[in-house]
């Protein structure tokens, strides 16, 4: 939508300009202008724009729990979400990654691991590579690679596993490098190799856990 290519162009002028031109708002184009506001960092104007929203739905949400995650407010963009859930609206994979990514940004690894186990337990929605990444990233910041791995293995994949599993084995295995564990890096890498056989990434990132505990 021309919104989103204009605030992607830092042009916020001419998406404002455009949105008031729409005879007949629907919900995407109330979300957009609230992302574009945000993107360019007009949050005051993006909860204006929101609060003008008849009966937001769940994109309009989503758009502004990331405009208070974009500007690293964990504490708001919690609160938002909690409101949402509040609201009854009906979440989607794109709401959760949205919370995730506010709690990533935050550093807040308890709220995170909660909205992931609630995304299947409590709203029927599979963790897709994105979610479960997201938490092992932060896992592996916090330097608890055990309970990463542990994760990692505990997650199910679909027919594609390399898609599914690969992106949250190999950010162990970064993470293994960071904190010089070399059991589990090796243990990350044979997952990566298995995965993704015939490149050497994985053990290039192994041979630098090596190198990085010597």
């Amino acid at each position: 939508m021309l919104i989103a290519g204009y605030s992607h162009a830092g042009n916020l002028s001419l998406a404002k300009k455009f949105f008031d031109r729409i005879p007949q708002r629907n919900q995407f184009s109330w979300s957009s202008i609230i992302a574009a506001y945000a993107k360019l960092g007009h949050l005051e104007s993006a909860l204006e724009a929101f609060h003008s929203v008849p009966d937001p739905d769940v994109f309009c949400w989503t758009a502004i729990v990331a405009a208070f995650a974009q500007k690293g407010l964990g504490d708001a963009a919690m609160e938002l979400f909690q409101a949402l859930i509040l609201e009854g609206i009906e979440l989607d994979s794109v709401a959760f990654l949205t919370i995730l990514s506010a709690c990533s940004h935050a550093g807040m690894l308890i709220q995170a691991r909660y909205f992931l186990d609630r995304m299947s337990s409590d709203h029927g929605i599979a963790p897709s590579k994105s979610h479960v990444s997201c938490v092992i990233a932060m896992l592996g910041r916090a330097g608890q690679l055990l309970e990463a791995e542990g994760l990692m293995i505990d997650t199910p994949s679909s027919e594609n596993a390399v898609e599914d599993l690969l992106p949250g084995w190999m950010a162990l295995l970064g993470s293994s490098r960071v904190h010089s564990e070399i059991e589990l890096g090796a243990r990350a890498a044979a997952r990566v190799a298995g995965l993704n056989a015939g490149k050497g990434s994985s053990y290039v990132l192994l041979a630098s856990v090596l190198h990085a505990s010597a």
